[in-house]
């Protein structure tokens, strides 16, 4: 499902959404009332989180408890759940 996101994103000449920032966080948690995949992940380097667009380490993260989830190399990618990012599976 992530893949095919990015793909979707990608072939409508954008990318899947990378909060830098609080502010960026919230507006993006104000436009829409879904959960929501997060350019972010660790595919290429488990437990380096970066950003999907241009590969650099991520700076800023609203991770929810316990999370990243790094224990497995089958939790590579983010997923915003309200406010809080989670970590999940990449499909």
């Amino acid at each position: 499902m992530y893949m095919e996101a990015e793909r979707y994103c990608y072939h409508e000449g954008g990318k899947l959404v990378e909060p830098k920032n609080s502010a960026e966080n919230d507006a993006l948690t104000r436009i829409t009332s879904s959960n929501q995949w997060l350019g972010v992940n660790d595919i290429l380097v488990e437990g380096k989180w970066v950003y999907q667009s241009d590969r650099k380490t991520i700076k800023w993260a609203n991770w929810n408890s316990n999370q990243p989830y790094n224990s497995s190399s089958n939790y590579d990618v983010a997923y915003l759940v309200g406010i809080l990012a989670y970590c999940l599976k990449k499909n």
